[in-house]
């Protein structure tokens, strides 16, 4: 599901940091697409998710194949 340069980003070191900061939060129980619009060729989406009584943005590049090249997951409160 991801482009070789997005494989790259997950080293060991920054899925551990992933799973440190996001894990706690538990399953997200809301998400929606929040915008759409296209970027450089890609496909660049924007959700809104709710997780652990927290509310997240995650922002994406989606290649034309349907890879992930970029995904961003950051507090929006």
């Amino acid at each position: 599901l991801f482009t070789a340069n997005m494989n790259a980003y997950f080293t060991p070191e920054a899925l551990a940091d992933s799973a440190s900061s996001l894990g706690p939060l538990g399953p997200a129980v809301s998400v929606t697409q929040s915008g759409q619009s296209l970027r450089g060729g890609m496909v660049f989406r924007r959700f809104a998710i709710t997780a652990g009584g927290r509310s997240l943005g995650v922002t994406a590049f989606i290649m034309p194949d349907g890879k992930f090249e970029q995904f961003l997951v950051a507090p929006a409160d």
